[in-house]
């Protein structure tokens, strides 16, 4: 996936070094992040359910699709 140079660093992502967004369509596995789409893949999916057991309404209707952006530090810190 990526080359990370601190051992820490490796342990503490579980050696994921790549990034789960990509130019294009961003909702398209990327082919050589084979771990960074599954995790992406699981995320939206952990989404989704959360959204349909808040909402009460019937699974196979409510938030039936989705999409989840990755966003980076600054980014996240300045939608708050």
């Amino acid at each position: 996936e990526g080359r990370v140079y601190s051992p820490l660093v490796s342990s503490r992502h579980f050696g994921l070094s790549h990034g789960i967004g990509r130019s294009g369509d961003i909702t398209e596995p990327q082919p050589k992040a084979a771990g960074s789409s599954a995790l992406a893949k699981l995320a939206l999916c952990l989404a989704l359910d959360a959204m349909r057991r808040g909402s009460g309404l019937d699974a196979r209707t409510a938030a039936a699709h989705g999409i989840l952006l990755p966003l980076c530090t600054g980014m996240s810190m300045s939608l708050v």
